[in-house]
């Protein structure tokens, strides 16, 4: 697992509160169909070309002892050993077996994943992440952490979210607080980052007060005196909010390309549809011969229709990722001229 965990230890630890290592990934449940969930998404090295980003090269680094102290970075740092990285993560590693094995202090036998959860959280655990990420890039810190750009860290914040996506198809709870946990750290590191930047610095504390304020004037039926609105009609005006907000005057307008095809797909179609935008998703041939596949396999088999596309485009010699978003940027044309066309709400 990843070095995030260690950090998550060491928050445990700096909190005085009863700590053991994380069961093996593999005990915490076979994985079922659903784990197929991160097979179906782009990987991250090919988000890196949608996003036009530089690969990363293979460090040489190796992990040596680390001048901090053990007790304030050194464990979580994982700079336990003068061996080269068995990965390519470089200086910075998760903790080793030989520090998870080694004797810490007396803790609950039934684990921190069997703690119940706190009745009225503090928040003091988040300040605990942003103190120790702060130590992390200070000088001193980690070397790995310190290096670290918005850019270097796109791949990892991408895994962490499919992972998190996967322990929710999996329903496994103790999964979802871990991934939950890993990208938080993400959202702390970007911030920490964020905040030494010469042009435009921000801090945590404005990614939290930006979201608060956003969420407060996007709500105005519980902050405000708006009532008795539809589930419906709420996120209708939401989207038109954020179109205001943000000055869009398309409905495509702040749709992420690089989103997998098919969850780019449905978000693009459901913004026309709630602007009201009338643009021909596909010829009159095409629609029917897909309305008669689905009518004769039914939801149940939608996910093996789907398949078998893809199968048939692949012996065709097709990329079907690409079809599909091709189809997706001629589709976002249509969506454009229709608004032009007055044939929509707009935004």
């Amino acid at each position: 697992m990843r070095r995030s965990r260690a950090v998550a230890g060491l928050i445990s630890r700096r909190a005085s509160r009863p700590s053991t290592a994380l069961p093996p990934r593999s005990s915490r449940g076979s994985p079922g169909p659903t784990s197929s969930i991160r097979a179906s998404l782009p990987s991250s090295a090919r988000v890196t070309r949608m996003l036009g980003l530089p690969p990363r090269a293979r460090s040489s680094v190796t992990c040596r002892p680390s001048s901090v102290s053990p007790s304030a970075h050194g464990s979580a740092c994982g700079l336990l050993s003068s061996s080269p990285c068995s990965r390519r993560r470089t200086t910075c590693r998760r903790l080793s077996r030989r520090a998870r094995s080694s004797p810490s202090p007396p803790s609950s036998p039934a684990g921190p994943d069997s703690r119940p959860m706190t009745a009225h959280p503090t928040g003091e655990p988040l300040l605990e992440l942003v103190r120790l990420m702060d130590q992390l890039r200070s000088p001193g810190g980690c070397p790995w952490d310190a290096r670290q750009t918005h850019r270097s860290l796109v791949e990892y914040l991408i895994e962490e979210s499919y992972e998190a996506v996967e322990a929710i198809e999996l329903d496994d709870r103790s999964a979802l607080r871990e991934e939950l946990g890993d990208v938080l750290l993400q959202v702390v590191f970007h911030s920490r980052i964020a905040q030494e930047a010469v042009s435009e610095p921000f801090s945590i504390d404005d990614v939290a007060a930006g979201i608060v304020a956003k969420l407060i004037a996007r709500h105005p039926h519980v902050f405000g005196d708006a009532t008795g609105e539809s589930a419906d009609h709420l996120e209708s005006r939401w989207q038109a909010m954020k179109s205001v907000e943000k000055g869009r005057t398309s409905v495509t307008e702040g749709i992420p390309e690089a989103m997998p095809a098919l969850l780019l797909a449905a978000k693009l179609l459901r913004r026309a549809e709630h602007g009201g935008v009338e643009a021909e998703v596909a010829t009159a041939p095409v629609r029917a011969a897909a309305d008669q596949a689905f009518d004769s396999v039914g939801e149940a088999g939608l996910g093996q229709l789907l398949l078998a596309l893809v199968d048939r485009a692949r012996t065709g010699g097709i990329d079907a990722d690409a079809a599909l978003r091709q189809a997706l940027r001629e589709h976002r044309v249509a969506v454009v001229a229709a608004e032009s066309a007055g044939l929509g709400d707009h935004v």
